[in-house]
């Protein structure tokens, strides 16, 4: 494993931070658009106000965080369980809402679940009965490496945080934008319209996969860590930093 890396895609570090600014700067600029067309809709449908929907956001956020957590502590206490448990919860959950449809308000529907669940458990016990055993040491040894690393939930948590905080940014400049220039847009020929929503989506993609790759490369580095046995201390930080330096530019890229 090595001690230290050059720097790659350097180049591409400028038109991502220059595209990230851009798109914090637009909503900032149409945060005042948006806040007043809420303001007029919520008086005429009853909309819950914004700092309601905050918070009901961040509790649920913090709800599968907790949740999270608790299964990879799971995880690491009995691996055998959790495998088992993502396997069959699906397909018996589809079976069982299947059957609650045949016995109430739809057949057609019902049978597609349970035939699709009957499937599900087939494949499960037919076809990868014979890989389980090879999951299940897999899920043990990452949550070894895990409980060794516990601040790699908060890198989990950053992630998260980045790719939600993101999420909001292009909302507010996509729909703030559309409602600022809706003449303009509805006038604009179909083509131009197609190209404007191709570029909306690969901003947002960029953003959402540069936030996500933060973690999996920071991840990488801690697995890379332990399986080489080096760095063992400061197997987190030193990856962390990787991600955010050396390894930026390939992450933008």
């Amino acid at each position: 494993f090595p001690a230290s890396g050059r720097c790659r895609d350097a180049l591409w570090i400028l038109p991502f931070l220059a595209v990230f600014v851009a798109m914090i700067a637009a909503a900032v600029y149409f945060a005042g658009t948006l806040q007043d067309r809420y303001k007029a809709e919520s008086v005429q449908h009853d909309w819950p106000p914004t700092d309601a929907m905050a918070t009901a956001g961040a509790v649920g956020g913090a709800a599968s965080l907790v949740a999270a957590m608790a299964f990879a502590g799971l995880a690491a206490s009995a691996p055998a369980c959790v495998v088992w448990t993502s396997l069959l919860f699906s397909p018996v959950l589809l079976i069982v809402g299947g059957l609650v449809l045949l016995a109430t308000v739809n057949v057609v529907a019902g049978v597609i679940c349970v035939a699709v669940g009957t499937l599900y458990l087939t494949c499960v016990f037919v076809c990868y009965r014979s890989l389980i055993p090879f999951m299940i040491k897999v899920v043990e040894t990452v949550s070894r490496v895990i409980v060794q690393n516990p601040l790699m939930r908060g890198v989990s948590l950053l992630g998260s945080i980045l790719g939600l905080a993101w999420s909001i940014v292009c909302a507010m400049a996509f729909v703030g934008g559309a409602l600022k220039y809706r003449d303009q847009l509805d006038s604009a020929s179909q083509g131009a319209q197609y190209g404007i929503m191709f570029a909306a989506l690969l901003v947002f993609y960029w953003g959402a996969q540069a936030s996500y790759n933060v973690s999996h490369v920071t991840y990488c580095g801690v697995f890379g860590r332990w399986y080489h046995g080096i760095d063992q201390g400061s197997a987190l930080r030193k990856s962390l930093t990787v991600a955010f330096s050396t390894s930026f530019g390939s992450i933008c890229f």
